[in-house]
C-alpha cells in the first residue's frame, strides 16, 4: 500500500484531505468505470487521482471495493492512501463512513475533506483549487458544487460536519449532509458535475466530449 505523500502548501489545504470514492460494482455499465480509458489512454481513476494530487493538499485517500483487484495494481505507483471498504455492497454511505474512519485515524488534526466521485470525469484540478480557495476565504463549514439544477459532490466539509459523514450508511451519500447544511453553504457552479458514467450511453457521450 502506498503511503502518503506530504507538499509544502499554503496552510488552507496543508490541513484538507481529498477523499475519492470508488468502491462501487458499475453494474449498469458491466464493467468497472474506474477503468474506461481517457483520451490520454489512462483508466480513467488514474486521471482523476493525478488531478487529486496536482491540489496538492495534505493527503488522497481512494475507497475501494467491488474489482479492488483489477483497480489496485492500476493506481499503486500513485502516493496516495488506499482504503477497502468490506461493506461497499451496502451503498455508498458505508465508503464515506470509512474514509472517515481512516482520515481521523491517520490525521486527527485535519481541518477538511474534500469529496470526489470516480464517475465525474469531468473534474479538474481548477475546480479543486477554486473549492480550496473559498473555503480557506469564507471559513464556512461546507463549500459544495452546484449543477443541473441540485447540489452535491465535489464537496468540501470543514471537520466540525466530520461526525455527520462518519455516520452515514447505506446508500445516503454525502449529498444528505450537504442538504442540511446548505444554508451556511459557500457554492461553486460546475455544470459538468451533472454529467456521470452510469450506462454504455453515458460512456459514448463522455467519449464524444473527452
Amino acid at each position: 500500500m502506498s503511503s502518503f505523500f506530504h507538499h509544502a502548501v499554503p496552510f488552507s489545504e496543508s490541513g484538507i484531505s481529498i477523499i475519492v470514492l470508488a468502491a462501487g460494482a458499475s453494474s449498469r455499465l458491466g464493467q468497472p468505470k474506474q477503468l474506461l480509458e481517457t483520451k490520454d489512454h489512462k483508466p480513467l481513476i488514474v486521471a482523476l487521482m493525478e488531478t487529486a494530487l496536482h491540489a496538492k493538499c495534505q493527503s488522497v485517500i481512494v475507497v475501494l471495493g467491488a474489482n479492488m483487484e483489477l483497480i489496485r495494481p492500476k493506481i499503486s505507483h500513485l502516493p496516495i492512501q488506499q482504503v477497502f471498504n468490506q461493506r461497499w455492497q451496502e451503498g455508498v454511505g458505508t465508503s464515506v463512513s470509512k474514509s472517515m474512519q481512516t482520515l481521523q485515524k491517520n490525521h486527527p488534526q485535519a481541518i477538511g475533506a474534500l469529496f470526489l466521485l470516480c464517475d465525474q470525469p469531468f473534474v479538474e484540478t481548477g475546480l479543486i483549487l477554486k473549492m480550496l480557495e473559498k473555503f480557506g476565504n469564507t471559513g464556512k463549514p461546507l463549500v459544495a458544487c452546484r449543477y443541473g439544477g441540485t447540489v452535491g459532490v465535489p464537496a468540501l466539509f470543514r471537520k466540525e460536519i466530520f461526525p455527520e459523514l462518519a455516520e452515514l450508511q447505506g446508500d445516503r451519500g454525502a449529498k444528505k449532509i450537504i442538504l442540511k447544511h446548505q444554508s451556511e453553504a459557500e457554492w461553486i457552479d460546475f455544470t459538468e458535475g451533472v454529467f456521470d458514467i452510469d450506462s454504455a450511453e453515458d460512456v459514448k457521450k463522455w467519449k464524444g466530449k473527452n
